[in-house]
């Protein structure tokens, strides 16, 4: 008899050292997916602020586009004209980064007859005009892609929870059934699933402190 209460407090010690094991590691992985979570709302509202950039960039390049178009169509219609004074005038107040291929096409013509095709199929024109925005683009979509995996993260934690507060539901029934026994399989069923999640936790990895102070990002001029 004094064998069994032994082994009874022993069962009891065992259980109660294991719910604290569980509790703690419940706390951390809320914490966790909470940290992740918010890193995850971080990433998103980055990825908006540079999309809304790249949209910004994209208006400026439309804009010198059209400026650009203007500049070429005037410049044709000076060159069929035969006014040199205009043509020298609109190569000197061309946009300076269209400047450059508007020089070499117009330097490429054979007497009074114009090169074919135009300076916007120069593919350094099509990379100065997009380059920005395109860069832009794909810096948010890695920014969105990094929130993702953060949100993934924190589901991941998320479930460790669960699996906890069921080897908590276990260790904690133990207490209240009459049986040895019946106490034995709720402490081992318990310890298990708790064993199982701390290994599992350590595959994990460990969410970013939150920063204070955003970090700075250039807008697009």
């Amino acid at each position: 008899m004094h064998e069994r209460g032994e082994r009874s407090e022993r069962l009891e010690l065992v259980a109660t050292l294991l719910l604290g094991v569980a509790t703690v590691a419940s706390a951390w992985c809320t914490y966790q997916s909470e940290l992740w979570n918010s890193e995850q709302l971080e990433g998103m509202a980055k990825a908006n602020i540079i999309d809304t950039e790249s949209l910004r960039a994209t208006g400026v390049a439309n804009r010198n586009a059209v400026v650009d178009a203007a500049t070429f169509a005037n410049l044709v219609q000076a060159e069929s004209r035969g006014d040199q004074r205009a043509v020298r005038f609109l190569l000197s107040r061309a946009r300076p980064a269209f400047r450059a291929v508007l020089d070499e096409w117009y330097a490429h013509r054979e007497g009074s007859e114009l090169p074919s095709g135009s300076p916007f199929d120069d593919p350094r024109y099509r990379t100065e005009m997009d380059g920005e925005a395109s860069a832009l683009r794909n810096t948010a979509l890695a920014v969105l892609r990094k929130a993702n995996a953060a949100n993934e993260d924190s589901d991941r934690f998320v479930m460790r929870t669960v699996l906890l507060a069921l080897s908590l539901f276990f260790l904690g029934l133990s207490g209240q059934l009459h049986t040895r026994s019946a106490r034995r399989i709720a402490v081992v069923f318990g310890a298990v699933v708790l064993i199982v999640t701390l290994l599992s936790l350590a595959r994990l990895p460990i969410a970013p402190r939150p920063s204070r102070v955003p970090a700075e990002h250039t807008p697009a001029q």
